[in-house]
């Protein structure tokens, strides 16, 4: 039955460097200016802007989400990870179902010296150590992925928070199933799931940024930030690299001081692949190297 609405909806209070991952566009690190009428750069992706452009419900943390899927029945929060099949079965938080999306698999290239048992990709799967075999790669289209969902989702209104591995592709996700009619097709205008959130941090996160605590200004090594132009936005923002945080002062940065579910959170995550979770589409991916 369907649970009663989360209020969850939160906003952004910073903004940062635009980043492309896997198709994926976010925001991450930027200061807002005034309207350029020639930009520098322009921020231009067939996929949704992570800002401005945001038609789902709200952000929330990954410890949020977490107290969501641990409620009653009548208002447990559903846990969707849109990560490809290879990233899913490394690791995704206990219960979480499976819906890649916009990259279901990657074929990676093996190390140089033919050794068989070499890790050919990072620790949770994401990426390619030696580079991706080309054409390999598999993806899933808006509409699939709606489809998908409303196969296993039956409730529009029943909270659902959406994970990847920083927050990107989650946000794509979301917004379409939020507004189908937009990023899908005009005849599911008003089909849409009403109670749709991100979880901000994703699976494996992003280095923690140090900032200024009397300006709350973001310290970078960039003295001049690069100029960039969203497609969504009439106004000019900055890019900078921020100074990362070592969280767990152990002399170096790594993906332990990342803000992610399974780093800095700690939140529990297995890797059992319980078959009523698993995504139909990507049953052939599962077992790839």
């Amino acid at each position: 039955m369907p649970s009663s609405k989360f209020t969850w909806a939160l906003k952004l209070s910073a903004l940062g460097a635009v980043v492309l991952t896997s198709g994926c566009t976010y925001v991450k690190g930027l200061y807002g200016g005034k309207t350029a009428p020639a930009p520098a750069a322009t921020a231009t992706t067939s996929q949704v802007m992570y800002a401005p452009e945001r038609h789902y419900a709200g952000d929330i943390s990954a410890a949020r989400a977490y107290i969501g899927t641990q409620l009653p029945v009548s208002q447990r929060m559903a846990l969707l990870d849109v990560r490809d099949a290879t990233e899913y079965r490394l690791g995704h938080p206990e219960g979480a179902r499976h819906l890649p999306y916009p990259r279901m698999y990657q074929q990676c290239q093996p190390h140089p010296s033919g050794a068989p048992e070499a890790q050919i990709r990072s620790d949770d799967g994401s990426q390619c150590r030696y580079g991706v075999v080309q054409g390999s790669e598999v993806r899933t289209s808006a509409e699939s992925f709606w489809q998908a969902v409303q196969a296993v989702l039956p409730y529009k209104d029943a909270p659902v928070a959406i994970l990847c591995r920083t927050g990107a592709c989650a946000v794509d996700a979301a917004n379409v199933m939020a507004r189908p009619d937009v990023f899908v097709d005009k005849r599911f205008a008003g089909q849409g799931y009403t109670e749709v959130y991100v979880i901000k941090e994703g699976f494996v996160g992003e280095p923690m940024a140090a900032i200024d605590a009397p300006t709350g200004k973001l310290l970078s090594t960039d003295k001049k930030g690069e100029k960039l132009k969203l497609a969504t936005s009439s106004h000019t923002f900055y890019g900078t690299a921020p100074v990362a945080l070592d969280v767990n002062k152990d002399g170096k940065i790594t993906q332990a001081d990342w803000s992610g579910w399974r780093n800095f959170l700690g939140l529990p995550y297995g890797v059992s692949m319980q078959p009523n979770l698993l995504s139909e589409s990507a049953h052939n991916y599962y077992d790839k190297p």
